[in-house]
């Protein structure tokens, strides 16, 4: 019950997210990979779970890329490059202070839940592993 209340939670965040034009006709196709007319709705909340009251949220499409996301084009070869947000783990080699100060992430791609929530340790261990995706 506890899963459902917090997926409620986080879809009832993303309504927020007014949708442009051409993410709308993005929505149409529900298909897979990271590439061609997909919607992400993404979200990044400190904490160890989704607060709507203080995330940031970032809308990306990918094929072409755009949306409010700062780095699209970035983000859209992560995701194409690793065929799914949960498969990128850019991290190796980087090195993360180990404080602690969690932060939860999410993405939902054509309105289903594609990614976490995911908490990461601190901000730099988020970007670390997923670099221009959550780097909003």
């Amino acid at each position: 019950m506890r899963k459902l209340q917090r997926l409620a939670l986080v879809l009832g965040a993303f309504s927020l997210l007014p949708l442009t034009a051409g993410a709308a006709h993005a929505a149409e196709d529900g298909g897979g990979g990271g590439g061609s007319h997909a919607v992400y709705k993404l979200i990044v909340s400190p904490g160890e779970k989704i607060d709507p009251a203080v995330a940031r949220r970032a809308t990306l499409t990918c094929d072409p890329p755009g949306g409010s996301h700062p780095k699209p084009y970035e983000a859209c070869r992560l995701i194409r490059q690793h065929g799914t947000i949960a498969t990128v783990d850019e991290s190796e080699g980087k090195f993360c202070t180990m404080q602690y100060e969690p932060v939860t992430v999410v993405a939902l791609k054509n309105g289903r839940v594609q990614y976490g929530p995911k908490t990461f340790g601190n901000p730099c261990q988020l970007i670390s592993e997923k670099e221009a995706i959550f780097d909003f």
